[in-house]
């Protein structure tokens, strides 16, 4: 993705998938890693329609 084409929410999203898959989908660990609160991370994964299958 081309930053300077991306809206922050584009960017936003695909920072959490990129944070997700690194730890394995494992949402407590990518939550610590973003530091924020674990309610807060799905939350945000509602907000992006972002599901395990990304």
């Amino acid at each position: 993705m081309d930053i300077s084409d991306a809206s922050l929410e584009q960017i936003e999203r695909q920072h959490i998938i990129d944070i997700l898959k690194s730890t394995g989908w494992h949402k407590g660990k990518a939550a610590e890693i973003l530091k924020i609160d674990r309610s807060t991370l799905y939350r945000m994964l509602k907000k992006y329609n972002i599901t395990l299958k990304e």
